[in-house]
């Protein structure tokens, strides 16, 4: 608990240091004072992630994984990730799983930082929540999601520049790590569309029918991934801190609507999507491991609360929801580690091959 605690405090504060947008300092020097800062801090998190030993609840299964894919046997990971394993296995030795963990280390925590950093208008606010909400911890899991999921949160800049064929491929790549994250191309664009009043009855079937045609959902999850069906993640998943979230940045985003976002691209496609991890999460939990689409979604959350709160004008009310901001986000990051030795996180009691 000591070495996370340290590392989001020490990171956290090298963040208050990166501001892209420093005009005392002007553009170019402010740059390359936040290359430092941010080298720093990409340093420390992937010495932590990447120096781990049988941290997660994945990790030994993931080496079986690797043992499997290099005995030629049947796997159901994605080609392209098996591939990446015999590449590894050839250029580090045979059974150098360490390097394997390195490398998804290393790209996940790039992506997660460059993105932020590209995104956010206040990247000290945007990396506290990333650190709070468990962003940084939750990737020792699930190593293939995390990694994918980065190259997403990232990619998505593209989608909001309209540059669609570079968002398109760059999905495309994630996915080949994780198949998952082909859901992104139908997530994503739902911030983009521009809705009319027309439009609230269409959204009001298609939720009707998350109640109504719950079977017939289920029938197509299973043809993609047969193997979830009666498996321990075929249960209902109910997450009311994620709601919580959700509705908290709901009444957040339509109190400063006209502030930050009626004239915002990106902060109205966050704030769409947003809306569409509420639905899910409230109305979807017969989806075989339901978190891992509303993680999608609500991770950008992260990016979205910071320019919420940057844009209202009334400084009282803004101090006020920082301090909101900073208590809620302590809280979570308290609750979250009470359930980091838990069996089903496994975070917990950190042990590093390094030292």
């Amino acid at each position: 608990m000591l070495v996370y605690l340290s590392l989001t405090i020490i990171t956290i504060a090298l963040a208050v240091f990166v501001n892209k947008e420093d005009v005392k300092l002007g553009q170019s020097k402010a740059k390359a004072r936040d290359l430092v800062f941010l080298a720093w801090i990409f340093t420390a998190l992937v010495v932590i992630s990447a120096g781990r030993i049988a941290i997660g609840i994945d990790y030994w299964d993931y080496t079986e994984v690797f043992s499997l894919i290099m005995q030629g046997r049947e796997v159901s990971t994605e080609p392209v990730f098996n591939a990446f394993v015999k590449i590894c296995y050839f250029l580090f030795g045979f059974g150098n799983y360490k390097s394997i963990f390195i490398i998804f280390s290393f790209v996940t925590i790039f992506f997660f930082l460059k993105g932020i950093y590209d995104q956010s208008g206040d990247f000290a606010w945007s990396f506290m929540l990333f650190m709070a909400f468990g962003y940084y911890f939750s990737s020792f899991n699930t190593i293939r999601y995390y990694f994918a999921l980065a190259i997403c949160f990232y990619a998505i800049k593209f989608l909001i520049k309209k540059d669609y064929a570079i968002f398109v491929i760059s999905v495309l790549l994630a996915a080949t790590m994780h198949k998952a994250l082909l859901s992104v191309l139908i997530l994503y664009p739902l911030g983009m569309i521009k809705y009319k009043k027309w439009s609230i009855p269409v959204v009001g079937l298609a939720v009707a029918s998350l109640f109504v045609l719950q079977g017939f959902y289920r029938r197509i999850i299973f043809m993609f991934y047969p193997f979830y069906e009666g498996s321990s993640y075929d249960v209902v998943d109910i997450s009311y801190t994620n709601i919580a979230r959700c509705v908290a940045v709901l009444i957040l985003g339509l109190i400063v609507y006209k502030w930050a976002i009626k004239d915002n691209e990106a902060n109205k496609v966050y704030f769409k999507l947003n809306i569409v991890a509420l639905i899910i999460y409230t109305c979807c939990n017969f989806v075989p491991n339901v978190s891992r689409i509303g993680t999608m979604l609500t991770i950008f959350q992260i990016i979205l609360i910071p320019n919420l709160i940057k844009a209202v004008k009334i400084k009282p009310i803004r101090i006020c929801l920082y301090v909101g901001t900073v208590l809620a986000a302590a809280v979570y990051y308290y609750l979250f580690m009470k359930t980091a030795a838990d069996p089903n996180v496994a975070i917990l009691p950190y042990e590093s091959w390094i030292f």
